[in-house]
């Protein structure tokens, strides 16, 4: 089983998927992997120039990479980021585009994609108390638009077999609270 948690960043993404694999015992991959793709972080942290459509591919890469060894069909997997990641930032790319590249590649298909949907000044708050943003971090015109492209994919339910959207402008355990019964729900249903 797959469960992917999505959302900008400073949405609470990593916080959510490490307390929902310490709870269910599950799996938990993080991307980007920078021991796998250590250009992606060079370029967030402004060291290097990558091409966007490199970078997209980049992304995508280090995803199918790290998902292709892990059993899911026996394991709880969940994924602090997933292609859906990958699409939101694409932004020299047609996102359209971007998503029939994802369904042509097919990658493992989320039983559910929690998306957490923080306001950008929320985020921006959260993630300038903990480090210094990076590139993609400190552009407010991307988070809204990477927002905006979440708005889409959760519309249009893309490439999951469900969405579920979390108001992440709560505390980490309001968060958590509306999170976890849903996640329970899922796995008693799948097992």
């Amino acid at each position: 089983m797959i469960i992917a948690i999505e959302g900008i960043d400073g949405s609470g993404k990593t916080t959510q998927a490490f307390l929902a694999s310490k709870d269910f015992k599950a799996i938990q991959l993080k991307f980007p992997d920078y021991r796998t793709m250590p250009q992606i972080r060079e370029f967030l942290e402004g060291r290097i120039h990558l091409h966007p459509k490199s970078l997209f591919l980049m992304y995508l890469a280090d995803i199918c990479q790290g998902i292709s060894n892990i059993d899911h069909e026996h394991n709880l997997i969940i994924l602090d980021r997933y292609i859906y990641s990958t699409v939101a930032y694409a932004r020299s790319l047609d996102r359209n585009v971007a998503m029939r590249i994802i369904e042509d590649i097919a990658p493992p298909v989320p039983d559910a994609v929690f998306w957490i949907d923080v306001g950008i000044n929320n985020a921006m708050e959260r993630k300038v108390r903990h480090k210094e943003p990076d590139r993609n971090e400190k552009d407010m015109d991307l988070l809204n638009e990477v927002r905006s492209v979440y708005e889409i994919m959760y519309s249009k339910n893309f490439y999951a077999k469900q969405w579920i959207r979390i108001d992440g402008n709560r505390n980490i355990q309001q968060v958590y609270n509306e999170m976890k019964p849903i996640l329970e729900s899922i796995i008693k249903g799948k097992r």
